[in-house]
């Protein structure tokens, strides 16, 4: 056992696996989700066919969501997280090397001093984009980083999102009621 689980890390860091089970007997499902296993809706799978794919907020995400967020959030039809420091992770797969696009969705947040957001992204440490964040219609809040094939070790790597500041949320107003308003938030990614 303790060599299956010492394999089972190696193979998340250097293939971007997080766990894999199959077991075809009634009720497995509900075991194995209880015991913190998650479905995951085939990212990795549809990377290493070079199809565009999503990591969206919500059902299922924390194995993606690592550091510094707050639990999802719900704005109309939007659900997001806040990054709760003025640094935060998450993990992505990146099956093989070759180059990708990265498109995020972060929107700043509405504070009462209008000082300009501003979020440099980090993978693995290394600094492959930067971004003053605007509230825009048109872009949907939308910003790309190319990340090019020399940048990029195969597994399961560490995006880091690193903003100016953080302040607490009733800075922003009434902005996502849910969170206690001493929370200190950065802005959002959804």
């Amino acid at each position: 056992l303790r060599h299956v689980l010492a394999l089972a890390v190696e193979q998340r860091d250097r293939l971007g696996c997080v766990g894999v089970v199959t077991d075809a007997k009634p009720g497995s499902l509900t075991f194995y989700q209880g015991l913190g296993f998650q479905a995951l809706e085939g990212v990795r799978e549809g990377l290493l066919l070079g199809e565009s794919t999503s990591v969206a907020v919500g059902q299922a995400d924390e194995v993606f969501y690592t550091a510094s967020w707050t639990a999802p959030v719900q704005t109309g039809a939007v659900t997001a997280r806040l990054a709760t420091a003025e640094r935060a992770e998450i993990r992505v797969p990146l099956p093989e090397r070759r180059a990708y696009r990265l498109v995020m969705r972060l929107d700043p947040l509405p504070f009462a001093d209008g000082r300009p957001q501003r979020v440099r992204v980090f993978l693995d440490g290394r600094q492959v984009g930067a971004f003053e964040l605007v509230p825009s219609v048109e872009r949907m809040g939308s910003y790309t980083v190319e990340l090019s094939a020399d940048v990029v070790q195969p597994g399961r790597r560490r995006l880091e999102f690193v903003s100016e500041f953080a302040a607490p949320i009733s800075e922003a107003g009434d902005v996502f009621p849910e969170i206690d308003r001493r929370q200190r938030v950065a802005f959002r990614l959804w």
